[in-house]
């Protein structure tokens, strides 16, 4: 999400994860969920592996954000790809 989040808007913290992370962006450090992955829910965990998904022994969010934040996407290519500026998405398209 970004800051104009309803959640995110009205300026509370409910200390519930799952409340919480639609107030701002998030990272995740840890294992990845294999359903977001095509056919990840039946791979072993080398399969999964294989396909890029992250194995650990947790999953964790960090909550980013605030009105004046930046974040630009780094392609393979060396292409920069604006993705939040100023706290809101851009809207960039992925090509």
């Amino acid at each position: 999400m970004d800051v104009t989040s309803p959640v995110f808007q009205s300026g509370l913290v409910f200390y519930d994860i799952l409340y919480d992370e639609n107030a701002a962006c998030h990272i995740a450090f840890g294992s990845c969920y294999p359903e977001c992955i095509a056919g990840g829910e039946t791979m072993s965990r080398d399969e999964l592996a294989a396909q890029g998904g992250n194995l650990a022994e947790t999953h964790v969010d960090f909550m980013i954000g605030t009105p004046t934040m930046n974040v630009t996407g780094l392609c393979v290519d060396g292409r920069e790809i604006p993705i939040i500026q100023t706290g809101r998405f851009a809207g960039a398209v992925m090509a």
